[in-house]
């Protein structure tokens, strides 16, 4: 596919996410798939607009824990389980920042990360 392909800037893009959410700055890595789409004349997408709001929320934001909640079943699936945990447990806080404590999707995630 190569470096300029559209499939090369979205593994860009949520490696950025997974690093951000670890705490790393991973700004140039989002912004370098951003300019890979705008590039490939998807600058108008919803994939890259979407991009662009994540660059603008950062890891407060529906989008983000819905992403590293993938990640976890990625890595329970490679047996990284400690990874998993700590990454579901940064979900539970911000979920709990944007909902209240009770609601569904917090006890959703604190369930999981319990069965851990």
């Amino acid at each position: 596919m190569g470096i300029g392909h559209p499939e090369y800037a979205s593994t860009m893009y949520l490696l950025g996410k997974v690093l951000s959410q670890q705490g790393k700055d991973a700004e140039a890595l989002i912004e370098e798939s951003i300019r890979i789409l705008e590039e490939s004349g998807l600058g108008e997408s919803p994939i890259c607009i979407q991009r662009m709001r994540y660059l603008s929320t950062g890891w407060d934001s529906f989008d983000t824990t819905n992403a590293a909640e993938l990640l976890t079943m990625t890595l329970q699936t490679m047996g990284k389980l400690k990874e998993s945990e700590e990454l579901l447990e940064r979900c539970l806080e911000v979920r709990k920042r944007i909902l209240s404590e009770e609601h569904f999707q917090v006890c959703i995630i604190f369930n999981v990360s319990r069965d851990l």
